[in-house]
């Protein structure tokens, strides 16, 4: 079946599904932008990357319904100005709050008490084989669920699945494979197994139904179940779909951006840390990990599909995503390089003075590179600087990240820009930096942004240990 109209089926099927399950199940009822400097002792944009490795193949769940063209309701998103375009926003629902990227949109469901997250559409081929996706880059399906009477979470999920399954038999409306539930009604130990949301825990149920892979995260909230549910095209296992490694990054990130809700979001790398230490790597599906400087001065989160590459000149490291090659649905152009690419290097600060602010030195830092490339005779187009030595306003700005004042620059790169964040942590300056790809050039830009912006939201400044 050609994979156009494939989608055509399978969001039918969904729906008729979602119909009849509506009432199998127990239903219950913003924007986050994430005086004298000493010589840097690292470049200025280290971006020196090395062969990635190829992340496994996705673990197969139920696939999340689909959205309607109206916004949430009564639950709404809340927001703020943004300021880099990187900020994240918050959705809070009825028992939980999610962050997501700023290229995505919460949607409504045709179930009464779901939502999905719906990333930007994208077209794009494969280079290699005559395949074409055209569609939302992603898509989270956020469903809530009562649990009156306060059941483990295995246990709701257990009965939530055979009653699902019941339901949907006898209506007629599903073949065996919709649930993890054998004919005769045994549920497929194998699919499911204990894992952690953002130091919650919860349960994963792997399916495969119509040629995709599905996720479905369940997290007891409270008196109610929340389930977090994300699909896959089969098309990964043959290494075909140039969406794969930025969807596995994105759902990763979006599912340990979730936590029930409370007054703040807990600590997301203390949560990573706990998880990963107290079950095998190799059992966590869709894991992230946690990059933390050697002098312990700040972290962030990054899906464990990636690498840690060291620069060359020793001035940093390059969190490096898998492969990926692809080209745009319109044109001729093939992308091929890693999915994703953010450096982190670090500054020592000579002024540690509590008032000397991070923007102070980026601003210093910025014109003491114009400078010596003046002085050496080279280029300075790629600076934010005019030719009488101003900087451009519209090419730098603040944002916050983990509520610490983090100034941007945009650099020019050849066709493409590349975009710094700077941010003090103690005594030392922070750079995170990455290329922001044209969409003419990449087809999965508007894509690859979303990345840079969730992964963003994970740093944390930290005390010296």
């Amino acid at each position: 079946m050609p994979k156009t109209h494939r989608l055509l089926f399978f969001s039918l099927i969904l729906m008729l599904v979602v119909a009849a399950c509506g009432e199998a199940s127990t239903p219950g009822n913003e924007s986050v932008a994430s005086s004298n400097s000493s010589e840097p002792t690292a470049t200025s944009i280290p971006t020196q990357i090395s062969e990635p490795t190829t992340p496994p193949a996705p673990t197969p769940t139920e696939p999340p319904p689909q959205p309607t063209e109206e916004h949430p309701q009564p639950d709404e998103a809340t927001s703020s100005e943004a300021l880099s375009g990187y900020e994240v926003n918050l959705y809070q629902g009825n028992s939980y709050s999610i962050f997501y990227p700023p290229g995505a949109e919460p949607l409504s469901t045709k179930t009464e008490n779901g939502i999905a997250i719906v990333g930007p559409d994208v077209a794009v081929r494969s280079p290699d084989v005559d395949w074409l996706y055209e569609g939302p880059a992603y898509m989270l399906g956020i469903e809530t669920f009562e649990n009156a009477e306060g059941q483990d979470i295995e246990t709701w999920t257990r009965n939530f699945l055979l009653t699902a399954w019941q339901q949907a038999k006898e209506g007629g409306l599903t073949p065996p494979e919709m649930y993890p539930v054998t004919e005769d009604g045994q549920i497929i130990e194998e699919a499911l197994r204990s894992t952690t949301v953002r130091g919650q825990p919860a349960i994963l149920v792997e399916n495969n139904a119509f040629g995709f892979l599905s996720l479905s995260y369940y997290v007891p909230c409270g008196s109610q179940v929340a389930s977090l549910t994300f699909q896959f095209d089969d098309e990964p296992a043959a290494g075909t779909h140039p969406l794969f490694p930025l969807q596995q990054a994105i759902y990763t990130l979006l599912k340990d951006g979730f936590w029930c809700t409370s007054d703040e979001a807990p600590s997301l790398l203390a949560a990573i840390a706990q998880a990963n230490a107290e079950t095998p790597q190799d059992e966590i599906v869709y894991r992230l990990d946690v990059y933390r400087d050697e002098n312990g001065t700040f972290g962030l989160a990054y899906p464990a599909s990636a690498q840690i590459v060291p620069a060359k000149d020793g001035s940093g490291i390059t969190i490096l995503g898998p492969e990926i090659s692809g080209r745009a649905a319109d044109g001729d152009g093939t992308y091929s390089g890693p999915a994703y690419a953010l450096d982190i290097a670090t500054f020592e600060m000579s002024n540690a003075s509590a008032g000397y602010e991070a923007e102070t030195w980026a601003r210093e830092y910025v014109l003491s590179l114009w400078e010596e490339e003046k002085r050496q005779g080279t280029p300075t187009g790629s600076l934010p600087v005019s030719e009488d030595g101003v900087i451009d306003e519209s090419r730098v700005g603040v944002t916050l990240l983990d509520d610490e004042p983090a100034f941007w620059v945009q650099y020019l790169d050849f066709d493409s820009t590349y975009r710094a964040f700077y941010l003090r942590c103690a005594d030392r300056i922070v750079q995170i930096g990455f290329r922001e790809e044209m969409p003419a050039n990449q087809p999965l830009a508007d894509v690859q942004r979303d990345v840079y912006s969730l992964i963003l939201n994970t740093f944390e400044c930290e005390p010296p240990q």
